[in-house]
C-alpha cells in the first residue's frame, strides 16, 4: 500500500500560490544580550494575539520564566504555536520574537503574532477514478465536513481511499493532491488517481517454519492462489495466524510474479514458538486456623497445541480445592481433510461438601464454615465433540456428553434418582445419583487481534445444553468481552457473563459456581453456587509487550436462586500481572472483596514452563 506526504504538497502549494510563509524571525534585541553572561528570562508577553489567549499560549510554551535563556533554542520553541493556529485554520499565522534586557542577568521575552484569517475548507475535486463512482469516494473523505482543513483527517482521508482500492484488487493505486487553490478564503483540494492494473494472487508462501507444516497453515487462512488482491482477506489472514498459538511474530510481503506485474506473490514471514506448555496455579485464601476453611486451591496442566507440527492438541489438567477435577483432551483438525475439528475429552470431579458451607451464600460468614465430616459427590464423564468455522469470525460446534454422577448415599443407585436421607450432617439440599446423556450447541464470534494480550476486537459466546437420562435439565450460557484501546499500549477489557440451569432434580455437581480467578476474584473458588449466576468484569490493562501486561480488576457477581431470586451482588478488585517470555509465564492475581483488609485478600500465582 502506498502513503503520501500530504503535509509537504499543501506547503508547497500554498507558498507558490499565496506568495506567503509561516516564519519565525528572531530580531536583533535593543541591547545585545553577551553570550558569555547566563541571562534569564524573567517575563514572556504576547502581543497581536485575539484567537487563544496568553494563558493558552504559555502552556504551549516548553520554556517558562525563571528559566535560562538560550536564543538558539527559542524558534523550536514556538512551533507548537503556529501548530495550534494551523489546527485552527490559521494558516498563514506568523510568530516574532524579541528579547530586551531589563538587569544585568534578565531579559524580557516579546512574542509577536500576526494571526492572518481563517482558511475555510472548501471543496474536493477527484479526477482519473473510474471502477468506482464519484459519489463513494467522496463519500470516504471526511475532510469535506470539517470547516477548516485539517491535516490530520486528510491524511486519515487518503489512507482511507488506498484502502479502497487495496481492498478490491488494487494495490498499486496512486492518490496524489495536485492543486490547492484559496477562492474567498476557502481552500480547495484537487486530487488525481492512478488506479493501477486489478493486481491477483499468484501465489501463498509461509516463510520461516521450521517444526509446523505448511499446509497446516494455509488451510486456516482465507488468502489463496488465483484471489483477486483483498488487503483486509490478507489482514485476517494474518490474524488466524496470530491466535493458531504457533508465532511469536507474523509478518507479510509482497513481490511481483515473473507473469507481470497484474500478479503477486504473498509471502507471510513467520518466527515460530515454543507451542508446548507445562503450568501450576496455586491459590491462597486467608483463614482463622480454628476455623478449618481452605486455604489452598491449585492447578496443574501440560499441553501440547501443534502437536509433531501436525496442529493436534493435546491437554492433561488436574485441579485441586473444594471442587478436584482431573482431565484429558485431545482434538484432531480437519478431519478427513474437512473443515472439521474433532475434540474428544474426558474428566471426573470429586467434591467434597459441607453442611455450612451451603446454609448461607454471604461472603461475610465464610468463616462460619466447619471442620465437621464432608460428603463426597464423584462424577465421571466423557464428550465428543465436532466444531466448524460457519462464516467469517463465526464458527459452531456441537457436542454430545455421557455423565454418571455417584453420590455416598447406599440407597441411591444409577437409574433411580436416588436421595440421600436428610439428617443432621447431611446438606439441606439432595443428593443425586445416576446419569445423563447430553446435547450442547455452541456459537462463537472472535474477533479479537491476538487471543493472548488483545487490544481490540470482541469474543461472544452462546451455548444451550438439553440433558436427558436420569437429570432432565437445559442449561444456557452467555458470555460477551469487549476490548478497546485507549491510549498507547493500554486497553480497556469489559465481559458480561451469565448462566441457567433448569431442571427438577439438578445435581450439585451440575448447579453453577461463582467465586474465584476466572469469575469473581477476591472471594474464594467456586465458593457460591445456585441455579443462575451472573457476573461482570472489568479490567484497565497497561501491555510491556506482545503477550505481558499488568492490570487493574473490579469484578461484580451475584447467584440466582428460584425460591429466592437473583442474590446481593457481591463485589471484588484489585491488580494482577502477567508476563511471558521465550522460556515461559508468570502470572499473579491478588483480589479483595468488598469489606476486605488489605491482608485478607486472596492471592492466585501461576507459574509456566515453555517447551
Amino acid at each position: 500500500m502506498i502513503t503520501v506526504n500530504i503535509l509537504s504538497v499543501i506547503v508547497t502549494f500554498l507558498c507558490l500560490i499565496m506568495g506567503a510563509q509561516n516564519a519565525l524571525t528572531a530580531e536583533t534585541p535593543e541591547q545585545p544580550v553577551s553570550a558569555e553572561a547566563a541571562r534569564y528570562i524573567r517575563r514572556i508577553i504576547f502581543h497581536g494575539n485575539s484567537v487563544m489567549s496568553d494563558g493558552e499560549l504559555a502552556e504551549l510554551l516548553t520554556i517558562k520564566p525563571g528559566q535560562q535563556f538560550h536564543p538558539q533554542s527559542i524558534d523550536s520553541t514556538l512551533l507548537p504555536i503556529l501548530t495550534e493556529y494551523d489546527s485552527r485554520g490559521y494558516m498563514f499565522a506568523k510568530v516574532e520574537w524579541e528579547c530586551r534586557s531589563v538587569e544585568k542577568d534578565q531579559i524580557t521575552l516579546y512574542i509577536n503574532i500576526s494571526e492572518g484569517g481563517m482558511v475555510k475548507m472548501g471543496e474536493v475535486e477527484l479526477s482519473g477514478n473510474a471502477i468506482f463512482s464519484m459519489e463513494r469516494l467522496l463519500s470516504k473523505l471526511y475532510i469535506r465536513k470539517s470547516p477548516i482543513f485539517d491535516d490530520s483527517i486528510f491524511q486519515s482521508d487518503m489512507e482511507r481511499l488506498l484502502r479502497l482500492y487495496s481492498e478490491n484488487g488494487h494495490p498499486l493505486a496512486k492518490i496524489s493532491p495536485t492543486e490547492f487553490p484559496i477562492e474567498d478564503g476557502k481552500l480547495n483540494i484537487k486530487i488525481h488517481i492512478d488506479e493501477g492494473p486489478l493486481v491477483k494472487i499468484h501465489q501463498v508462501k509461509i516463510d520461516g517454519l521450521k517444526k509446523t507444516k505448511e499446509r497446516v497453515i494455509l488451510r486456516e487462512i482465507t488468502v489463496r492462489p488465483g484471489d483477486v488482491f483483498d488487503q483486509s482477506e490478507i489482514d485476517e489472514s494474518r490474524r488466524r495466524m496470530n491466535n493458531m498459538g504457533y508465532f511469536r511474530t507474523v509478518g507479510s510481503s509482497l513481490t511481483p510474479a515473473q507473469s507481470g506485474e497484474d500478479s503477486v506473490i504473498l509471502s507471510f514471514p513467520v518466527t515460530e514458538g515454543r507451542t508446548g506448555q507445562f503450568s501450576g496455579v496455586l491459590g491462597y485464601s486467608p483463614s482463622e486456623e480454628d476455623m478449618g476453611g481452605q486455604k489452598f486451591t491449585g492447578l496443574l496442566e501440560i499441553s501440547e497445541a501443534n502437536l509433531l507440527g501436525t496442529g493436534r492438541r493435546m491437554t492433561i489438567r488436574g485441579r485441586f480445592g473444594i471442587i478436584d477435577t482431573y482431565e484429558l483432551a485431545y482434538e484432531e483438525p480437519w478431519i478427513f481433510d474437512k473443515p472439521v475439528d474433532v475434540g474428544i475429552r474426558l474428566w471426573g470431579t470429586r467434591q467434597e461438601i459441607q453442611d455450612s458451607r451451603f446454609e448461607t451464600l454471604d461472603i461475610e460468614q465464610e468463616a462460619e464454615a466447619t471442620s465437621s465430616e464432608a460428603l463426597v459427590l464423584q462424577e465421571w464423564a466423557g464428550s465428543l465433540s465436532g466444531t466448524t468455522r460457519v462464516i467469517g469470525h463465526i464458527e459452531g460446534s456441537l457436542a454430545v456428553t455421557y455423565k454418571k454422577i455417584e453420590s455416598p448415599s447406599e440407597s441411591a443407585s444409577p437409574g433411580s434418582a436416588g436421595i440421600l436421607p436428610a439428617s443432621e450432617s447431611t446438606p439441606s439440599e439432595e443428593l443425586l445419583t445416576g446419569q445423563k446423556y447430553s446435547l450442547t450447541l455452541t456459537v462463537q464470534r472472535d474477533s479479537r487481534d491476538y487471543f493472548i494480550n488483545p487490544s481490540t476486537g470482541r469474543i461472544d459466546r452462546a451455548a444451550i445444553e438439553v440433558s436427558r437420562g436420569d437429570f432432565r435439565t437445559i442449561k444456557v450460557w452467555l458470555d460477551l468481552s469487549q476490548y478497546f484501546r485507549t491510549w498507547q499500549r493500554q486497553v480497556l477489557a469489559l465481559g458480561l457473563h451469565g448462566a441457567r440451569i433448569w431442571g427438577e432434580a439438578i445435581p450439585l455437581t451440575e448447579m453453577l459456581y461463582l467465586g474465584g480467578a476466572n469469575t469473581l476474584r477476591g472471594y474464594s473458588e467456586d465458593f457460591f453456587r445456585g441455579e443462575g449466576r451472573l457476573f461482570a468484569n472489568c479490567e484497565y490493562r497497561f501491555l510491556v509487550s506482545r503477550d505481558s501486561q499488568f492490570f487493574l480488576f473490579l469484578d461484580s457477581g451475584a447467584i440466582y436462586d428460584k425460591d429466592d431470586g437473583l442474590g446481593q451482588m457481591k463485589l471484588g478488585y484489585g491488580v494482577g500481572m502477567r508476563l511471558k517470555s521465550l522460556s515461559g509465564l508468570v502470572s499473579v492475581d491478588y483480589g479483595l472483596a468488598r469489606g476486605d483488609s488489605v491482608l485478607d485478600g486472596k492471592i492466585h500465582v501461576s507459574l509456566g514452563a515453555m517447551f
